[in-house]
């Protein structure tokens, strides 16, 4: 039987307290009932945890959200962009593991299920990133790097975060047969 179920953030709230990923404000943000909590049941983000069901605690979670993304001039151009210079994106707003469960796999299981539902999402509304603020440390840029996040060397200045991105990959006209 699997441990792990995905809950939305407001119907295991009260499992939220414990939790620690080893970043204050990230932290903060899942266990403040202002933050997390208020964002979900406004649909300001979707906040999905991921609790242990043997002990009964938050192992991880995770909040998204539709954005936009800035890109830079040539890129635009590149586009074909006159006098814009951002295109829609899935914001990952946060994504934490649980220190005791840290390296485990989970936050990997996560990261592949989201993109893999925004690369889905892209197909009937235009998406061309996923978008996420790392912690700014050499192994966490680089999990993220691993699977195809480019760092963007921009740094949040509130939370001290690293901005990341995922190029979504075009559609192969393929699927136009399947319609």
């Amino acid at each position: 039987m699997e441990i792990f179920q995905a809950q939305p953030l407001d119907k295991v709230y009260d499992l939220v307290q414990g939790f620690s990923c080893g970043n204050k404000y990230i932290d903060d943000y899942l266990t403040k009932t202002y933050y997390a909590y208020n964002d979900h049941i406004k649909n300001l983000t979707t906040t999905t945890t991921i609790i242990d069901t043997e002990k009964d605690r938050v192992a991880a979670f995770i909040s998204t959200r539709c954005a936009s993304l800035n890109i830079n001039k040539k890129e635009a151009q590149e586009l074909g962009l006159v006098g814009e210079y951002s295109v829609p994106a899935i914001e990952i707003r946060f994504l934490a593991v649980n220190k005791a469960y840290q390296k485990q796999g989970l936050g990997e299981k996560i990261l592949q299920s989201i993109v893999g539902k925004a690369i889905e999402l892209s197909r009937h509304f235009g998406c061309r990133y996923v978008f996420l603020w790392a912690v700014p440390e050499p192994e966490v840029i680089e999990f993220y790097q691993k699977r195809k996040f480019e760092f963007m060397n921009t740094v949040d200045e509130e939370t001290e975060l690293c901005l990341m991105r995922f190029l979504i990959p075009e559609i192969d006209n393929d699927w136009l047969e399947e319609v």
